[in-house]
């Protein structure tokens, strides 16, 4: 249920690092929006599978953890940060 194109990480990766370098420093929100980011991210193959018809247990659990990802990531950086944009 992961990404298997190698590109597709990197098209992930290489804006959240190259913004983290450029800041010179990562904080508390970096992390979380890179936690809220990272279970978006890893959700797209376990709904394209329910979407194409695999409705197993093991679909909906990496849905429930990827979803489990978003909201430990974007919730704290929504309500106590205050970054909503």
């Amino acid at each position: 249920m992961l990404p298997k194109e190698h590109g597709s990480w990197a098209v992930f990766l290489a804006p959240i690092l190259t913004a983290f370098a450029a800041a010179g420093a990562v904080g508390l929100p970096g992390i979380l929006f890179l936690i809220g980011s990272l279970g978006a991210f890893l959700l797209r193959v376990p709904l394209q599978s329910l979407i194409t018809g695999n409705r197993s247990k093991r679909t909906f659990r990496w849905i429930m953890m990827d979803l489990g990802l978003i909201v430990l990531g974007f919730i704290p950086l929504l309500s106590t940060y205050g970054r909503w944009a």
